[in-house]
């Protein structure tokens, strides 16, 4: 009896082993900064960790100064045939050079990659940054808050893909 119980169970743990793929559950990029290529407001923006790249690309006008609120965010939905919302994995550490150089360094090199699906929805929701003049006292606004938040978000692959409901991408803060 022991003998057929040890074999079951070493056919139920040989089968249940994957090969080896690494799936993509859900996407880690803690405290990661946003990040972009140029100093001006610009709808390219990106967050790093380690080996991983998260980046958004949409109208620069969903970062203008016009405020609103998490019940009434800035929305723009993902279309057809464009790469708007990008999640790779590299070969190596990662960093702004492997995105925003006009020719790209050889190494990094991309080795999976997630495209965000039309329908899913960008939103954006806008506050002011206030400054105090610490001589005069004076309180003025010195720039503006961006936290942009993923919902019904779907990124895929060739073999997977999977959905965010909602998920923070972060906060951008542009300066004036």
């Amino acid at each position: 009896m022991k003998k057929i119980l040890g074999l079951l169970a070493s056919i139920a743990l040989l089968t249940s082993c994957d090969d080896g793929d690494i799936v993509i559950e859900s996407l880690n990029f803690g405290n990661a900064q946003i990040t972009t290529c140029v100093a001006a407001p610009t709808g390219l923006l990106f967050k790093t960790n380690a080996q991983e790249l998260l980046l958004i690309d949409v109208p620069a006008n969903l970062f203008g100064n016009q405020l609103s609120t998490a019940e009434n965010p800035k929305t723009y939905t993902l279309q057809a045939n464009k790469q708007e919302i990008i999640y790779r994995q590299y070969s190596g550490n990662v960093n702004s050079s492997a995105i925003c150089s006009a020719i790209p360094p050889a190494s990094p090199t991309v080795s999976d990659q997630w495209l965000g699906q039309p329908g899913g929805v960008i939103e954006v929701i806008t506050s002011e940054v206030f400054t105090t003049n610490t001589t005069t006292g004076v309180t003025t606004v010195s720039g503006y808050s961006h936290v942009i938040r993923f919902r019904n978000v779907q990124l895929r692959n060739e073999q997977s893909s999977f959905v965010y409901e909602m998920y923070n991408f972060g906060e951008y803060v542009v300066r004036i």
